[in-house]
């Protein structure tokens, strides 16, 4: 998120009740074949507004947790917490049932809303906020709701979300976004640059993922309009929605590029010569899957290095791509990078480090990733800080040792663990998120099998639905858990 602010003091949300407002016929979303206009997206609006504040002391702004796997319904949600002034946190909506009240009270949450959790104190359990379904009194009452909105203002200063950390090697880190902010954001995003104004998106990867989130507030706010995927689709569902050619841009996790390379082989290339943009981000690419990529699937294919703290760091696209294909690109203009030594002091191309980026006005932000410079100033990942393994004296990267699993096509995502011992022999665990159908003990004994000694791990964990992330990543800490709590092994 940009650390600037809009100086008019206004908000996205007032911003985006303004857009829609002024052409309710526009169609503004589709899914499922279904086209969702302004109008029935404000009305949308309202109506879950309506719903959340029977369960709120008037006039607070509390944290409100989402944790629905629908991305029109979260929409409808986040939009009707706006309308009550409330800031929306974004959670996962596949952790298990029984884990949900904590997670709510760590992370502050009020209210949480959800269409699967049990009955319990802090919970709305909806049916759901659709128009087309709702009776004409509660529907007259949510546009009374939207037009007061409309009439009165959402300011800036009001909270609008929280961004986090992707968690995956630990607990979340929260960095609040006002309404000001949100709306600058968005904007920044929605000019990117020199890039062009982006068109026709479409979203497959669940909005509680932030780079999803800003791709739909960026094309809501602009008028461009968002196809939503079905968050439980197959590769060929996939597969059918980017061949639309009114589809110009699409962000994925690397785990399903992955899988549109696995069923694309052999095809006419490249698949998609109509996209602006085929995006791959979060998590751990190859070399060679990034060429295969913009061979295969699209010349437009751009891979992104990011966090949270700092926005996009750098993107490697077109000729940089097919040149320096093991690396992120050079840092984007208004972003310094340097690589930092254990005594913090900036160490020379080709030295290993810690990566630090300096942001345009001067804040600087350690992403928690290990990389390079070279002497053209391209950035290197070589793994996150604590991803460095030794044993028997010798010391090499989880992060290279993750790309050498990944090049087995039984696997979608793979991650390496590391127990610190004692003695500086670390143990290591595999973390494995197996293909659909592939004999796990058969793809265990291969992997094994082509490693060197030392670099073959003392247990393996295979991944379930609750081990993976919105964006596609395996949640490190919680296999870690897994494997200290069971003794798996």
């Amino acid at each position: 998120m940009s650390e600037e602010t809009d100086a008019s003091g206004a908000g996205y949300a007032g911003a985006l009740l303004a857009r829609l407002a002024a052409d309710p016929g526009a169609i503004v979303i589709r899914r499922r074949g279904q086209s969702i206009s302004a109008g029935a997206l404000l009305d949308r609006a309202g109506l879950a507004a309506d719903e959340i504040a029977a369960h709120l002391p008037p006039g607070t702004h509390p944290r409100i947790g989402l944790m629905l796997h629908d991305n029109l319904e979260t929409i409808g949600f986040a939009l009707g917490c706006w309308l009550l002034g409330a800031e929306v946190h974004y959670l996962d909506y596949r952790i298990p049932a029984a884990e949900m009240p904590a997670l709510a009270a760590r992370d502050g949450c009020a209210l949480v809303i959800t269409r699967r959790a049990p009955v319990t104190p802090g919970f709305l359990v909806t049916r759901g906020a659709d128009p087309a379904t709702a009776m004409p009194d509660a529907l007259a009452a949510a546009r009374r709701r939207v037009a007061a909105a409309l009439q009165t203002g959402l300011p800036g200063s009001l909270p609008a979300e929280i961004a986090t950390s992707s968690g995956v090697s630990g607990p979340p880190r929260f960095y609040p976004v006002s309404q000001a902010q949100l709306l600058q954001g968005s904007r920044t995003f929605a000019r990117n640059g020199n890039r062009g104004a982006w068109g026709v998106a479409l979203v497959a990867m669940n909005i509680c993922f932030g780079g999803a989130r800003l791709v739909c507030w960026r094309n809501l706010l602009a008028g461009r309009l968002l196809i939503l995927l079905d968050l439980l689709f197959s590769t060929a569902e996939l597969d059918r929605a980017l061949l639309d050619p009114g589809v110009e841009e699409c962000s994925l996790p690397p785990v399903l590029i992955r899988a549109l390379l696995r069923q694309h082989q052999g095809g006419a290339a490249p698949r998609y010569p109509h996209l602006k943009k085929l995006q791959s981000i979060g998590g751990p690419s190859s070399a060679e899957e990034r060429l295969a990529a913009w061979h295969l699937l699209s010349r437009q294919f751009t891979v992104t290095y990011s966090s949270t703290e700092t926005g996009v760091i750098a993107r490697l696209e077109g000729e940089d791509l097919l040149r320096f294909p093991a690396s992120c690109g050079r840092p984007l203009p208004g972003r310094m990078v340097a690589i930092l030594g254990p005594d913090g002091a900036a160490l020379p191309p080709g030295e290993t480090g810690t990566i630090e980026v300096t942001l345009p006005r001067g804040h600087r932000a350690v992403p928690g990733d290990r990389g390079w410079l070279d002497a053209a100033g391209y950035l290197y990942i070589a793994g996150r800080s604590e991803g460095i393994i030794c044993r028997k004296g010798e010391s090499f990267s989880a992060a290279v040792l993750e790309e050498n699993l990944l090049r087995d096509d039984g696997l979608l995502d793979a991650a390496v663990l590391v127990l610190p011992g004692a003695s500086g022999d670390d143990g290591i665990v595999f973390a494995l998120h197996p293909a659909a159908g592939i004999d796990r003990a058969a793809l265990q004994a291969r992997l094994v099998a082509r490693l060197p000694g030392l670099r073959r791990p003392d247990a393996v964990l295979f991944t379930t639905a609750g081990d993976i992330t919105p964006g596609g990543k395996i949640r490190r800490a919680r296999m870690m858990a897994r494997h200290l709590g069971s003794g798996d092994g």
